[in-house]
């Protein structure tokens, strides 16, 4: 009887456990979802993983437990892929499970698949202006508006696009540093030897935790390096930790000022302001709030100071700035205030959060964190370089992969040897949220390129919508494989250095175009624009094969070639109904006759014909014609140049014509004799810069490409560049614009393929008294490979602040503007000087200049600097004078385009008069579009008219 009873009630227990399990299990989930709700992302991630550690697969569990992971303060979000893959895979119906799995695959770099997700989720997801973010009953539908997830998807194909160029970087998990929670900002000493950071503070109590986050207050921690290179374990940095939140910032002042951000409780979501400490006798002195003007009652987060005290960049979300967190610039006044912070523009600035600025030593280098660009996603680390003579930081270069990732990367800074970087990031390592990392960096800084354009069609001048194929030759791969804007017909690409690259553009129906650039040797970062013609396919049309080579030798093909030989192909496949012939050109050797050229160039031509072939070309649709054109049509500087011509087969057979080439020069009746080792000899040859223009004009490149034959037929010969000026200044200002000058050229030399050990770069130290207020370029010949009168040495950019040297001659402004933009400049004597400088200005009245720009560009061309100059002239001599900038475009593109590229003209030059200390309540930034046309645009030169700024004069004084 005992015995049966027991059965009873193991068979009872048997029977109850489940049940009560289940409903534990529904309590805990309820209970989770209400903490989801209010946020606490950590009380769900505690829930879940007691319900996970007893049923590992359990789909709504692993549903909750990939959202606590992504958005938990003290998680890494990368391992929320794992439950959101249980999730989907169980076929449950989850609220925006698409968008999570996006998401988890997003920041695990897989942008691809990320992709297919998000694109599943925009179907369903609702507008942003449709989403009441005020009655929605989850916080869920907030964060998945249709325009939350457009810019997710452009995030990983900026992510893809980056991939296929990855740097060099090694990347290290400090370990000995990091922490189970946050750990941010990393600061590091002058000699390297301590690393300060921010982190949560191992205290714990009722008064320093955050209840949403779980997380106590931060608190700044110190980790020092031993002889051997190791850092010891962090710990408490007890001198400057407060019961309060502590987060270091910078130091500067060879470690002697420590900046600090402090939360600030005001009526503001985000508050809080810059603090500094100052180190006396070995003790730091109580934190002191810098001034208003750099805090405000807004969001100060961040600060940078250059090496010599008189600049800074600080972090603000102040209001008028581009979106939400700006950096701000401020410049040392000479009574030892602080000027007004300016707005560094839309340049920098995005309308998305920028974030953590970091100035190199000598102030010519900004790095930053920006969620804006061409993020990959969150925050990604950029470089931008100072412009030597307008002061403003140039366009921002991403990092690239793996510096960056697709979840946050900020407080990236540089050890002043500039060998490794410090930054905060989350990495599937990571052991919190965020850890430090470091990254070491190449010996020799990589310089960059940067190549932009425009592509149109060559008979109308309209932008197209074509192909571009960037294939390093180095390694054969395609690193970029994009389309410029049907809208604008703009592309842009940054490629790294030492690689020579083959562009191909390709379209249906129009020829294939080949640019070849060669980045093997970079003197500094650098920007080629580039625009493309495309022609229409026509009969007897043709385009050269600029990445095509062959063997000196034996004339065989190179390698090298096959990339583009492929596209050649493909360029036939797109279109059906053509067939290709190729021809070579070829500059002869002094020893050859007209006769012997025209074979070589014949046995090229087959050369090429055999390797078609022989990656399958269809016979059909390619006649095998060797065709060998001597030294007929072959540019200056140029040796050999192989061309694709498209016939039409029903057309009778006429020989090919070029239209409006000019006749070769006979450049062995003007060239010396290739010198004897250890000769030198000036050439005729001279290049002319203006003042503050170091671009290269047309005539410029005719007569370097004299000089290029010459390096070409003399592979002995080396070439000094000599760099003069005749512009007023220091001697530091003028050693600097001698080596820019002489720079500017020898980079060209390097571009079209002569090596940097050839060239001699050298700025001369007693330039003749000629070409005042010009910078100009001479040329020696070294001959027999063995001159070193003159040591070679490596070429850098000395740089000045332009305004010591900026020109006061309005007649001659007119005229190299007009001459650089195709307007007729007009004499002006000095009387009408004079009343121009004098003049009055009147309410309404538009003032006589306009800035002019190029093609869907917002940037300020050298020729146009010095008008602004003469606008703030302007400005200075009428204390009460307000004005309005007016930006214009042509009529390529949309009116909404055109309307706001219009408004960054104005910005742009509204943000060079901020830096020529013009307040920005005198300025008025207006856009007109394509509204106000002052020619037709019809013809280029028209269009090139209506690319301006305009100035009104505003004066209420005549209104009263």
């Amino acid at each position: 009887m005992k015995t049966h009873f027991c059965l009873i009630v193991i068979l009872c227990i048997l029977t109850v456990s489940p049940a009560f399990a289940q409903k534990k299990v529904e309590r805990k989930l309820k209970t989770a979802e209400q903490f989801l709700d209010l946020q606490e992302f950590h009380n769900v991630e505690i829930l879940m993983e007691e319900i996970l550690e007893m049923n590992p697969e359990n789909p709504k569990s692993n549903y909750l437990m990939g959202i606590a992971k992504l958005f938990a303060a003290g998680s890494n979000p990368l391992h929320s892929l794992s439950y959101f893959t249980k999730a989907y895979d169980s076929g449950l119906p989850f609220p925006h499970i698409d968008y999570y799995m996006g998401r988890g695959l997003h920041l695990n770099n897989e942008f691809e698949k990320a992709i297919k997700f998000y694109n599943k989720e925009y179907l369903m997801a609702k507008p942003d202006a449709e989403l009441d973010y005020d009655t929605e009953s989850s916080h869920f539908d907030v964060i998945v508006s249709k325009e939350k997830i457009s810019q997710l998807i452009e995030n990983c194909q900026n992510g893809i696009l980056l991939s296929k160029s990855k740097g060099h970087e090694m990347i290290s998990n400090m370990a000995a540093l990091n922490t189970h929670s946050p750990d941010m900002s990393p600061v590091l000493s002058e000699d390297e030897s301590v690393i300060l950071f921010t982190a949560q503070s191992k205290k714990r109590t009722k008064f320093n935790v955050d209840l949403t986050t779980n997380l106590p207050d931060q608190d700044i921690y110190m980790s020092r390096k031993d002889e051997n290179g190791n850092w010891s374990t962090a710990s408490p940095f007890s001198k400057i930790n407060t019961n309060d939140h502590d987060a270091a910032v910078s130091l500067s002042n060879r470690d002697q000022t420590l900046y600090l951000y402090r939360e600030e409780a005001t009526h503001k979501l985000h508050s809080g302001s810059i603090y500094k400490m100052e180190a006396e006798n070995g003790k730091w002195s109580k934190p002191e709030r810098l001034p208003e003007g750099i805090n405000t009652d807004y969001w100060e987060t961040h600060i940078t100071m250059s090496q010599d005290g008189k600049s800074m960049v600080i972090v603000s979300d102040r209001e008028g700035g581009e979106g939400k967190r700006d950096l701000y610039y401020i410049r040392k006044l000479p009574n030892g205030e602080w000027a007004n912070p300016q707005n560094l523009g839309a340049e920098i600035n995005t309308e998305l959060d920028e974030e953590s600025p970091f100035l190199t030593d000598n102030g010519e280098t900004l790095y930053f964190s920006s969620k804006g660009h061409n993020s990959i996603g969150g925050f990604d680390i950029y470089k931008a370089k100072k412009d030597p003579d307008t002061g403003l930081f140039t366009a921002p270069i991403n990092m690239g992969i793996p510096t960056n990732s697709a979840s946050d990367d900020v407080f990236y800074i540089v050890s002043k040897d500039g060998s490794h970087a410090y930054f905060s990031s989350i990495r599937e390592d990571t052991k919190g949220s965020f850890d430090i990392y470091s990254s070491t960096l190449p010996e020799d800084e990589n310089h960059v390129a940067t190549i932009r354009g425009v592509v149109m069609d060559k008979e109308t001048l309209q932008p197209m919508n074509a192909e571009i194929r960037i294939i390093d030759l180095k390694t054969h791969q395609q690193v970029f494989d994009i389309y410029s804007s049907a809208e604008t017909g703009h592309y842009s690409a940054t490629l790294l250095p030492n690689r020579a690259y083959a562009i191909n553009v390709l379209h249906k129906d129009y020829l294939m175009k080949s640019y070849h650039l060669n980045a093997m040797e970079l003197f500094e970062d650098i920007e080629i624009v580039h625009d493309f013609s495309m022609q229409p396919i026509a009969d007897q049309r043709f385009e050269p094969l600029n990445n095509v080579f062959l063997d000196e030798r034996t004339s065989d093909v190179l390698e090298v070639s096959e990339p583009e030989l492929r596209n050649l192909i493909d360029f036939l496949e797109q279109n059906p109904n053509i067939v290709v012939q190729i021809g070579t050109h070829l500059a002869p050797k002094r020893s050859d006759d007209d006769n012997l050229t025209l074979v070589k160039t014949k046995a090229k031509t087959a050369s090429v014909n055999v390797r078609l072939k022989e990656l399958g070309i269809d016979l059909e649709r390619f006649q095998e014609r060797h065709l060998g054109f001597g030294k007929d049509h072959i540019a200056l500087g140029e040796q050999q140049r192989i061309e694709y011509f498209v016939k039409d087969l029903t057309k009778k057979e006429e020989p090919i014509v070029y239209p409006n080439l000019p006749e070769s020069e006979d450049i062995y009746a003007i060239m010396p004799d290739c010198l004897e080792k250890g000769k030198k000899q000036k050439l005729e040859e001279r290049i002319v810069f203006s003042e503050m223009d170091h671009a290269l004009t047309s005539s410029d490149k005719v007569a370097i490409n004299r000089v290029l034959a010459m390096l070409m037929e003399c592979s002995e010969m080396e070439l000094q560049i000599v760099g003069h000026t005749n512009v007023d200044g220091g001697e530091t200002l003028k050693d600097a614009l001698k080596l820019k000058s002489a720079n500017t050229v020898a980079q060209y030399f390097i571009l079209q393929g002569i090596a940097k050990e050839r060239l001699h770069v050298i700025a001369d130290k007693e330039s003749p008294i000629e070409l005042n207020g010009k910078n100009w370029i001479d040329f020696f010949a070294l001959g027999g490979g063995s001159y070193r009168e003159n040591p070679l040495e490596e070429p850098k950019l000395m740089v000045s602040n332009s305004s010591d040297f900026i020109a006061e001659d309005l007649e001659e402004d007119i005229a190299a503007r007009g001459e650089s933009t195709g307007i007729k400049a007009s004499a002006m004597g000095s009387a009408e000087k004079l009343e121009k400088a004098v003049k009055v200005y009147r309410h309404g009245e538009f003032i006589g200049i306009s800035i002019y720009f190029d093609f869907d560009s917002d940037k300020i061309k050298e020729s146009e600097k010095k008008a602004i100059t003469t606008l703030v002239k302007i400005l200075e001599n009428d204390p009460l004078m307000k004005m309005e900038v007016i930006g214009h475009t042509d009529n390529v593109g949309s009116d909404n385009y055109n309307e706001k590229l219009g408004k960054k003209r104005a910005k742009s030059v509204e943000q060079f008069l901020l830096l020529k200390a013009v307040d920005k309540d005198r300025i008025i930034i207006k856009s007109m579009g394509e509204g106000q046309p002052v020619m037709g645009n019809e013809t280029s030169e028209g269009r090139q008219k209506n690319r301006r700024t305009e100035f009104k004069v505003v004066k209420e004084t005549d209104l009263q």
